[in-house]
């Protein structure tokens, strides 16, 4: 589902060529004004780009999503007003630069707006994009339609060494904001580097926020709006109607185009240099990882990870200050291999005899195997074997990888996107849909007995509900029509 909600008031729509809509109302307590837009269902995998701009006033702003599952908020001009963090209380929603990605269906949703100034926004243009998150788009190239004229050409190599490969957004930036205006060549200049100054989000150390390359397009009395494309066409069109257009593009060839996340959970003491407190031992550690572990370990990769884009989580869950075979072998102290396929597959590092359900060790296990199994079963590949990542505090997985070694009847690609479809890998999704806090008591109190012995997969002596891949196979086969 794709959608680009547009509001403003009556100067602005007169100014911004495509269609608007004047349906916001502004509440105003000590200098911050407030506003809230009802957002359409959103679906899973999905990004919501969000934009202020307004002209002729001085102003901050910051942006907050409300789901029934809790508050997400995305601050992008946070050293204007005091230090604002963004805060993910909802389990929906992740917070990124210049957007939050969705992690599952959201029917009900709030975008609240703060803006603080004195008087009520006016002259002011709102723009909301929604689109899925890595949808592939075939597009051929664009076709030049029309003359550029009296552009003034910026290049960024111009600037100084450390940062001219870091402005491409301030540079082209400059560039259309001194067309609108109509600036002479030296204008143009002294705009482009007051804009690399502007441009510049101290939270992510980097130029490249787009919410607040708008926010500084206005300080020159030039109005903006972030809209998501899916292809350059759509893209076209708005400058078929005379909107001066500034792009990021992402080309992919089916081959690795980022580091998405990075996860690192590492045990540690309870103290550190005298530190105590677990979010400031968390951020000691997470800054020491980043420059003396990630950096030297990716050092020789053509793709290296970047820290405004790449999700970094460490210890997700908090302090990690019971490790080893004490935090790791459950209470069997046995290897995860003696409770899983032997020698015949790769396993990850926790048994899961003796833990409970909650614990992703025992319970992304059995779902990993429903899903290997209902691809199976499918007829979808001969053979599979699927690999789940997760991070404590993080509910859906943030890696699904298949392997079906050759013998897949689509790509590997299709098959994950199958899976994300039709599977909710989340841990409580997982155990309402096995039933695994009833289940010991529906295995007349012997279900960790019988699974602790012999193992938990294939066992044809146990009724267990990972095993019944039935229906689940007969929806994957009907819903892969699609890619065959």
């Amino acid at each position: 589902m794709e959608q680009i909600i547009r509001v403003s008031d009556d100067f602005a729509a007169n100014y911004y060529p495509l269609k608007m809509s004047s349906d916001i109302n502004w509440s105003g307590v000590k200098g911050c004004w407030r506003a809230e837009l009802s957002l359409a269902e959103v679906p899973s995998e999905h990004i919501i780009v969000p934009s202020f701009s307004m002209i002729d006033a001085d102003y901050s702003f910051s942006f907050e999503i409300q789901t029934p599952s809790g508050k997400c908020r995305l601050s992008n001009i946070p050293e204007l007003k005091g230090e604002m963090k963004p805060r993910n209380f909802s389990e929906h929603l992740t917070p990124h630069i210049d957007c939050w990605h969705t992690s599952q269906y959201i029917r009900e949703a709030k975008l609240v707006t703060q803006v603080f100034t004195e008087k009520e926004p006016r002259n002011f243009l709102f723009i909301c994009s929604i689109r899925p998150i890595c949808k592939p788009v075939e597009s051929s190239a664009p076709k030049w339609r029309g003359t550029l004229s009296n552009v003034t050409p910026i290049s960024q190599m111009l600037a100084e060494e450390k940062i001219r490969h870091r402005i491409c957004s301030p540079s082209s930036l400059a560039m259309a904001v001194s067309k609108i205006k109509g600036l002479t060549d030296i204008e143009a200049n002294t705009v482009w580097k007051k804009l690399i100054t502007l441009c510049y989000d101290l939270n992510i150390n980097a130029y490249g926020s787009w919410p607040k390359a708008i926010y500084a397009a206005s300080t020159f009395g030039v109005l903006g709006g972030i809209e998501a494309h899916a292809d350059l066409e759509s893209a076209e069109k708005c400058l078929e109607l005379g909107q001066p257009v500034v792009c990021s593009i992402d080309y992919e060839k089916g081959l690795p185009v980022s580091i998405n996340t990075i996860l690192i959970s590492t045990q540690h003491n309870p103290e550190i240099d005298g530190i105590t407190n677990e979010e400031e031992i968390r951020q000691r550690i997470k800054e020491d990882l980043w420059t003396h572990v990630v950096i030297p370990a990716t050092e020789d990769l053509e793709i290296k990870p970047n820290i405004s884009n790449t999700r970094f989580l460490v210890n997700p869950t908090g302090k990690f200050v019971v490790g080893g075979p004490q935090g790791d072998a459950g209470l069997t102290g046995r290897k995860i291999i003696v409770d899983t396929y032997g020698g015949y597959a790769r396993h990850g590092g926790g048994a899961f005899s003796g833990k409970d359900p909650t614990k992703v060790d025992r319970s992304a296990a059995y779902a990993a195997r429903y899903v290997a199994k209902s691809i199976v079963k499918a007829k979808l590949a001969k053979k599979a074997e699927v690999q789940l990542s997760y991070a404590i505090g993080v509910a859906k997985p943030i890696s699904i990888l298949v392997e079906t070694f050759d013998t897949g009847v689509i790509s590997q690609a299709n098959l994950t996107e199958l899976i994300k479809e039709h599977f909710d890998l989340r841990p409580a999704a997982i155990i309402k849909e096995f039933n695994l806090r009833n289940l010991p008591k529906k295995m007349g109190g012997k279900f960790f007995r019988k699974t602790a012995s012999y193992g938990h997969f294939g066992r044809r002596d146990l009724e267990l509900p990972w095993e019944n891949v039935e229906e689940k196979a007969a929806q994957l086969a009907e819903a892969s029509k699609i890619f065959l």
